[in-house]
């Protein structure tokens, strides 16, 4: 039972929700991305004019930094970023000194609220 309460006209949909129960968190998550042929287009110009401004990117959040070589080393920065543009794909990797934690997922149960 929640103690918070709905308008007795409040439509049904807004009245099923989920409370979390879990949280599902990793650390030194690693990814790869794969992009079809428009977007890696677009982003490989982005990515050279993020670069070559000296600047970063995030993911989900994440702080990734960029560099020429496509990788830095930035103090904020938690993972780094390769782009292949042949195969369209982007490697992000954990800097192995960040404590990072990063929450992929929620578990949770339905709840119904009161009117």
């Amino acid at each position: 039972m929640s103690k918070y309460k709905l308008r007795k006209d409040a439509p049904d949909e807004v009245k099923t929700l989920a409370r979390v129960t879990d949280l599902v968190i990793v650390t030194y998550l690693g990814y790869e991305i794969t992009f079809g042929s428009k977007t890696a287009s677009t982003i490989d110009t982005k990515m050279k004019e993020t670069t070559s401004a000296g600047g970063g990117i995030r993911i989900l959040g994440i702080p990734i930094g960029l560099s020429a070589n496509g990788g830095s080393t930035k103090e904020h920065n938690t993972h780094t970023a390769t782009w292949d543009n042949a195969s369209k794909t982007m490697k992000i990797l954990p800097s192995s000194d960040t404590g990072f934690a990063t929450v992929i997922g929620v578990v949770g149960e339905k709840f119904k609220l009161a009117t």
